[in-house]
């Protein structure tokens, strides 16, 4: 039996459901993950939607050599569950949209140009944040039923009317 970073510190774990990427000719594959609580900065969310895109499929396809197996997407909507400590401009309840991930913190995340992050493929790709990582299954997505995400520009708290 593997015990989590996470669990060995006695964080609440929860179990979620996430597709996975396991081989370049395989389908995706609907599991079980775990999820840890959002730390400071950082959201839960009940996703209600997500995308894949072409880097995602690039990275499914190995045209983007990361290690497999993958959870894949960064592209959501859903609500949130749970707010980390320090979040103030979002509260449970609110409808966001979920996008690329970024540190916040560097030169170019202070400037308004998350996009050129400098932990852009440590966050992106590779599924790693400050403290671990926050979905239990090789990184963070949204193409799971819940997502922990940083409060950024990526996210916003309008509510569709569908909500």
């Amino acid at each position: 039996m593997h015990v989590s970073r996470a669990a060995s510190r006695g964080e609440r774990q929860m179990k979620i459901k996430a597709a996975v990427a396991r081989a370049p000719d395989q389908p995706f594959e609907i599991i079980t993950c775990e999820i840890g609580e959002p730390g400071p900065g950082e959201v839960l969310v009940r996703v209600k939607a997500c995308g894949i895109c072409h880097t995602d499929l690039a990275v499914k396809h190995q045209h983007i050599p990361v290690p497999l197996p993958k959870v894949l997407g960064h592209e959501g909507a859903g609500i949130i569950e749970r707010v980390g400590i320090g979040v103030v401009e979002l509260a449970e309840g609110d409808a966001v949209l979920m996008s690329f991930g970024s540190c916040g913190g560097c030169l170019n995340c202070q400037q308004g140009a998350p996009f050129y992050c400098d932990d852009f493929g440590t966050i992106n790709m590779f599924g790693q944040r400050k403290g671990g990582s926050a979905l239990r299954y090789r990184g963070p997505s949204s193409a799971g039923t819940f997502s922990r995400s940083r409060r950024s520009r990526r996210m916003s708290s309008r509510r569709p009317a569908m909500w």
